[in-house]
């Protein structure tokens, strides 16, 4: 819960880029995601940035194996793309010299979602560069 306070400023920061890329996939949204989280796009994106964070936090505190549960559990939930953001995230932390703040790192989740298909990953699993 403690990552919401976070996530809601860049939310609010971006939101014009976020939403634009959110707003095509919540359309494709299964019953499950609909259930537990409705059908709004700032929902959608802080749910995923949230929930990736945790999934970081877990890895790197309880191990692959945990985290790999918790994944499997966010995807019940109705988040499929979680281990694939989960990877982003992991790029952005890989890549903090070049993307010095999660800000700077937004257009790369914005241009995730933007390629988002709920069939398969994005076509882009390099890691970003400036």
């Amino acid at each position: 819960e403690l990552c919401h306070s976070y996530v809601g400023p860049i939310l609010d920061r971006h939101s014009s880029v976020l939403q634009a890329a959110c707003e095509r996939v919540v359309p494709l949204l299964g019953e499950a995601y609909r259930r537990n989280y409705g059908t709004k796009w700032r929902t959608m994106m802080g749910e995923s940035l949230v929930r990736a964070c945790t999934v970081r936090y877990v890895d790197t505190f309880d191990g692959p194996d945990a985290a790999a549960q918790l994944v499997e559990a966010d995807k019940r939930l109705g988040l499929p793309w979680i281990g694939q953001m989960t990877d982003l995230l992991r790029r952005y932390e890989d890549q903090r010299n070049v993307f010095v703040t999660l800000d700077e790192y937004v257009p790369e989740i914005a241009a995730f979602f933007l390629e988002y298909d709920l069939g398969r990953p994005p076509s882009s699993s390099a890691p970003a560069t400036r």
